[in-house]
């Protein structure tokens, strides 16, 4: 007796593998809705992008405030991460500065791309 493959697939499972499904599931107390997807992406992942945006922005706050040369420690507080992490981050505060200036840019760039609005240059 020779199977075609494609067949056997397409076919929905045999009412005893349904059961037996079924059977497994009310004793796990599930149901199907309840599988849930895995998470696309590594929790680590996106800790790791917060970290860097929280001592970006601490950068940002302390350097706003009037602290144009803050030590990594103060930086770190302001973050809420520590030490460690602002140099897992950044290889030193050059580049740290760098990517504050690039988002700097990235804020101010748009605003000054904006054709002027006013009658004259002085409006």
């Amino acid at each position: 007796m020779c199977h075609n493959i494609a067949e056997t697939v397409n076919q929905p499972p045999p009412e005893s593998a349904l059961t037996a499904i079924n059977l497994a599931m009310a004793a796990a107390k599930l149901s199907p809705g309840s599988f849930k997807q895995a998470p696309l992406a590594d929790g680590r992942r996106e800790r790791s992008r917060s970290s860097r945006s929280k001592i970006v922005t601490a950068l940002l706050d302390l350097v706003g405030k009037g602290d144009v040369s803050p030590s990594a420690a103060q930086v770190a507080e302001v973050a809420g991460v520590g030490l460690r992490s602002v140099f897992r981050h950044f290889e030193d505060m050059d580049a740290l500065y760098r990517e504050m200036g690039e988002v700097i840019e990235a804020r101010i760039l748009p605003i000054l791309l904006q054709p002027p609005t006013g009658a004259t240059w002085k409006d």
